[in-house]
């Protein structure tokens, strides 16, 4: 995680004006308090230790800020994904200032729920539709996932802006 503050402007070069130092200065801001989207997840990557190369988990967490920009928020590494670093890393995250998020999206993670109400309590929490659409394709024999995936397409329309939460509804009835 990359978090810019005022005893990192030293790495910068000497040519920096000091009049832009309070851009870094986000423990001063509520700018940098608030992130009405937070998404979380983990990618697996080979990684070298010693004399060994290994599958490890790195934790990246991405912020929407209140002006439709998104900022990494941070990127760990843990040698496996577990709902217990992840609760490590949001209250790692309250500790560096962040108050409120609105809607924290993951990956359905056993144990993931429990973590982001302890952490963020008024946070609203969303399983990843592109995730879920792929494990449920992955549960299907492959004669039947073409099938599948258009009528998962349809129930979840990524690009649909006109949908309604009440046609969303109905049109889950009707693939159930």
């Amino acid at each position: 995680m990359v978090l810019c503050t005022l005893t990192h402007l030293g790495i910068i070069p000497n040519g920096f004006s000091n009049d832009f130092a309070h851009c870094f200065d986000f423990e001063e801001s509520d700018y940098w308090r608030t992130h009405p989207v937070v998404s979380i997840d983990s990618t697996f990557t080979p990684t070298r230790r010693a004399d060994s190369m290994s599958q490890e988990a790195y934790y990246t967490m991405s912020g929407l800020r209140p002006d439709g920009t998104w900022e990494v928020l941070c990127i760990v590494n843990y040698p496996t994904e577990g709902a217990l670093n992840w609760e490590l890393e949001l209250n790692a995250l309250k500790e560096r200032g962040v108050e409120q998020i609105n809607l924290i999206i993951s990956d359905a993670l056993q144990g993931i729920e429990r973590v982001v109400c302890s952490a963020f309590p008024q946070a609203a929490h969303q399983f990843c539709v592109v995730r879920f659409k792929r494990h449920v394709l992955n549960q299907v024999t492959k004669k039947d996932k073409d099938l599948l995936k258009q009528e998962l397409d349809k129930l979840f329309p990524i690009q649909e802006k006109g949908l309604t939460p009440l046609n969303a509804f109905e049109d889950l009835c009707t693939f159930a």
